[in-house]
């Protein structure tokens, strides 16, 4: 059982809520934590230049998360940070806090699901369930 006392089938209990891919990797959302697994191209060549680790996933406990930010430089793609106490600290560089323990790029045009999913995070953060608005609600008016 839940924390509501629903019952948890235990086929789906450990099924992410939402994923989203960019071109670091992906996101994934669970009820209990965030888990971000760098799998995608931009990784690939980070091995290849020898600058970082390959696959590194990192979990997160959803109740660490203090905030979620997409970061917009001028010269490179978007990504995505998730801070936490012990997280690495934004230095100013683009590129050295994209591929942080904490981060992930973005895609390059489409970032819908990564929206999304940074919107659900950001009401779990703020002590909302993920799933007391249904999916079409933005939170605006009624749904």
């Amino acid at each position: 059982m839940d924390a509501q006392g629903q019952r948890v089938r235990p086929e789906h209990a450990d099924e992410p809520i939402r994923v989203a891919r960019g071109v670091g990797g992906r996101i994934e959302l669970y009820h209990d934590r965030v888990r971000i697994v760098r799998d995608g191209l931009v990784n690939y060549l980070l091995v290849l230049m020898g600058g970082q680790l390959g696959q590194v996933d990192t979990v997160i406990a959803m109740e660490k998360i203090s905030t979620v930010d997409i970061t917009s430089p001028i010269v490179w793609n978007d990504y995505i940070t998730i801070a936490f106490p012990g997280s690495p600290p934004q230095v100013g560089r683009p590129i050295v806090d994209a591929t942080a323990e904490n981060a992930l790029f973005c895609n390059f045009l489409d970032n819908r699901r990564i929206h999304d999913l940074v919107r659900l995070l950001r009401l779990r953060v703020a002590g909302n369930r993920i799933d007391a608005q249904p999916a079409g609600h933005q939170g605006r008016g009624r749904p």
